[in-house]
């Protein structure tokens, strides 16, 4: 009886904490997003080198959910647009944005078929969770310039289905797996946690 009312109550503490957790701060984020785009956008070359970010010298790009739309958006501005070597995402979505609000004109909307990048990004690998409802595959809506279709991995964080629906989207910088996909992605299999 006490298993049984456990799982009763995961069942009905789940979707009030994922709505709390996950959905609520990533829906407060995108509507900051859209609203200073160009100025989040800004700050984000202040931080990259001078002269990196382009064509001559690509940048290597990790980024986490919204970050990795954040990354894309900029690769695909037909002003200045961000150079990246190797682009990895994590919890990322924009294949979801892609298909339901096209990011930019700079592509052509998904039609069912992979929609061709720009050479903006050389190589991609997208990592994600099942149970991350914020993750999203990247390789059936998009085609990198040189043809290839960007890299999933999907990575477990977690056994239990509640646990995993819960903490999945934040569990990416401390699964082992993701590691590995990190150095398999930026070409050098001597990262370590501590260097992430």
């Amino acid at each position: 009886k006490k298993a049984v009312r456990e799982v009763a109550l995961k069942i009905e503490q789940t979707p009030r904490m994922v709505a709390t957790n996950l959905f609520l701060p990533f829906i407060g984020d995108i509507i900051l997003y859209q609203g200073s785009k160009q100025r989040i956008h800004k700050m984000i070359r202040k931080v990259i080198p001078r002269g990196y970010g382009t064509k001559r010298r690509p940048v290597s790009i990790v980024a986490h959910s919204l970050g990795g739309v954040i990354a894309f958006d900029m690769a695909l501005t037909r002003q200045r647009p961000l150079w990246i070597k190797h682009f990895v995402t994590m919890g990322s979505q924009p294949g979801f944005f892609h298909i339901h609000d096209p990011r930019s004109k700079a592509i052509a909307p998904f039609a069912g078929k992979p929609i061709d990048l720009p050479a903006t990004i050389s190589s991609w690998t997208n990592i994600w969770d099942r149970h991350d409802y914020l993750a999203f595959a990247a390789d059936a809506v998009f085609r990198l310039n040189q043809g290839s279709r960007p890299r999933d991995v999907e990575v477990k964080s977690h056994e239990d289905y509640f646990s995993g629906i819960v903490s999945s989207h934040g569990s990416y910088w401390t699964n082992p797996d993701v590691l590995t996909s990190l150095a398999m992605a930026l070409g050098d299999s001597h990262i370590t946690s501590t260097q992430l």
